[in-house]
């Protein structure tokens, strides 16, 4: 397992820019021109969750927590619709969200406790206290591709942030391999 982190600083506002393009034509009065042909689009063109096709979100949250006793994940969509959590008594709270839309340059949050650095030679993203106001809570955004991220996050019930850190870690290196990698 190899996961390094390191501070950056990201800007707290992400600008999306919207680019349009139109096409021109040259009509001639009295000539006739062919219909366009409809351009081709594939399912991932027009579905941004073709991205995580085949993957299920509470089998690799299950698979992530199996050495450590969680019970099996249930779906949870109050982060998003590809989202599970599962909670151990006297222990905590881990969930997985999959965000089809937002890659782990969009993420929010406090600046100052964002680490840029990878999970098994993927681009991730540590957020230290993701809830803001808490500790002993942990997130760590993975990289699918520049629009994509898997989100895996943990709650203790009693614990310092560095330990919740550590564990959220170990869960994001056992799933990380589960998840698809998109070229961009």
């Amino acid at each position: 397992m190899r996961t390094k982190y390191r501070l950056i600083a990201m800007p707290t506002t992400v600008l999306v820019i919207v680019v349009a393009a139109a096409g021109c034509s040259t009509v001639v009065k009295g000539q006739t021109s062919p219909p366009s042909a409809p351009a081709e689009t594939s399912q991932a063109d027009t579905d941004p969750w073709a991205v995580f096709a085949g993957v299920v979100e509470c089998d690799v949250l299950n698979s992530g927590l199996g050495p450590h006793g969680f019970p099996p994940a249930r779906k949870e969509t109050a982060g998003g619709p590809r989202g599970c959590i599962s909670d151990k008594p006297k222990f905590g709270t881990a969930l997985l969200n999959l965000d089809a839309v937002q890659g782990i340059d969009a993420v929010r949050g406090d600046q100052s406790q964002h680490f840029a650095g990878t999970v098994n030679d993927r681009r991730a993203l540590l957020n230290r206290e993701a809830t803001p106001g808490t500790t002993g809570d942990c997130a760590i955004h993975l990289e699918v591709s520049a629009t994509a991220r898997a989100n895996i996050g943990v709650a203790l019930s009693v614990g310092t942030t560095d330990q919740a850190c550590d564990f959220v870690q170990q869960v994001a290196s056992a799933i990380e391999p589960m998840l698809p990698r998109i070229p961009d």
